[in-house]
């Protein structure tokens, strides 16, 4: 199994990030909601694992996981043409598994919807909110229990239907060199604040600070659960936007991880 050592901790107070050989992966676990009713009899804060797909040692390892996946998963395995894109989905199917395991729950036992967008959650637990992305050839699992408190603030309700909105959303982006490329796509999809921002930059920063408006962008759009069908233009993440916060997460060399949270 491929540990790390030396694991960088991150410096905000509502954060402490361990890594836990036992659990597999890098994890941070966000102390800002504590509030826990319900079925579940202990505190669970927000996780976040990432890992890459150097996890997978051998074929064994492959086979296991797959026994181990639910149906979304080995569907997802199945569709895929290539080794590395299987692993990757078996990676996002490990990594939730780990993070279930603090609710007593299997990934295996899923059952999944999706909203009108294609947000997935889980059938029987719509209040366990999750986010899950992967770039290149590592993934990364965010998820946490809403709270009470913020379904009531925000109008929604706990519901088992597909039109389902959760308040969590995570990106993984390797970070992306290509600066001309880079600045194509600016000038399409962010915002002009954002654009002229980027091309202020030397070239040694450019890179960082695309992929890092990127990810903002997507961890947003899946936090208000609505995809693609939200413009990437029609929101400015260089400004606060109003109930909601991000933290960027540097958990695997090379990658950006940014999550959006409810406030």
């Amino acid at each position: 199994m491929n540990l790390r050592k030396n694991t960088p901790k991150l410096h905000y107070s509502t954060y402490l990030l361990i890594f836990n050989p036992n659990r597999l992966s890098y994890c941070v676990f966000s102390l800002l909601n504590l509030s826990v009713k319900g079925p579940y009899s202990k505190i669970i804060p927000m996780e976040i694992f990432a890992d890459t797909t150097d996890y997978f040692e051998n074929d064994e390892m492959v086979r296991e996981s797959y026994e181990n996946a639910s149906l979304r998963y080995r569907e997802k395995y199945e569709r895929m043409k290539t080794p590395s894109g299987k692993r990757l989905e078996l990676l996002v199917s490990v990594l939730l598994n780990r993070a279930l395991s603090s609710y007593g729950l299997s990934e295996k036992d899923m059952l999944y919807l999706e909203n009108d967008n294609g947000k997935p959650f889980f059938k029987a637990y719509p209040e366990i909110l999750f986010s899950v992305s992967h770039s290149g050839n590592a993934a990364v699992v965010a998820m946490e229990r809403a709270s009470d408190s913020a379904f009531s603030s925000s109008g929604l309700r706990f519901k088992k239907t597909p039109d389902h909105i959760t308040l969590l959303g995570i990106d993984i982006e390797k970070l992306r060199t290509d600066i001309p490329q880079n600045e194509k796509i600016a000038g399409r999809f962010f915002t002009p604040d954002e654009a002229i921002y980027l091309s202020s930059l030397n070239a040694d920063k450019k890179a960082y600070a695309f992929t890092d408006i990127w990810t903002k962008k997507e961890a947003y759009i899946k936090a208000i659960g609505t995809g693609l069908t939200t413009e990437l233009d029609s929101f400015n993440v260089l400004k606060d936007i109003p109930g909601f916060t991000f933290k960027t997460h540097d958990l695997i060399p090379d990658y950006i991880i940014t999550s959006c949270v409810k406030k």
